[in-house]
């Protein structure tokens, strides 16, 4: 018998473990493309760009977290599993 993937059996563990690893990711680039963009535009931006950039970031987090909740239905993958071999398990070779 086929035990459930992890991702299936625990779908809010995989939602927060990419959340955390998008922040991280962000965390780490953010800095770095907001330095880029203060010192190209820093005269041109107003606060309020720098309010939605903000926004963006949550955003892309939000729907990070939303797309891997979704995957870790398990109709969603076996789904996946089964079509396209992206599933929390791999395809089984026939």
């Amino acid at each position: 018998m086929a035990t459930m993937p992890t991702q299936s059996a625990y779908p809010w563990k995989a939602t927060l473990r990419t959340v955390l690893a998008v922040v991280v990711a962000l965390g780490i680039v953010g800095p770095l493309i907001l330095g880029v963009i203060t010192e190209q535009l820093g005269n041109y931006i107003s606060p309020d760009v720098m309010g939605y950039i903000a926004w963006g970031v949550g955003l892309i987090v939000a729907i990070s977290a939303t797309v891997t909740r979704i995957m870790a239905i398990p109709q969603v993958n076996a789904w996946l599993t089964k079509w396209l071999g992206l599933g929390a398990t791999p395809k089984a070779n026939a």
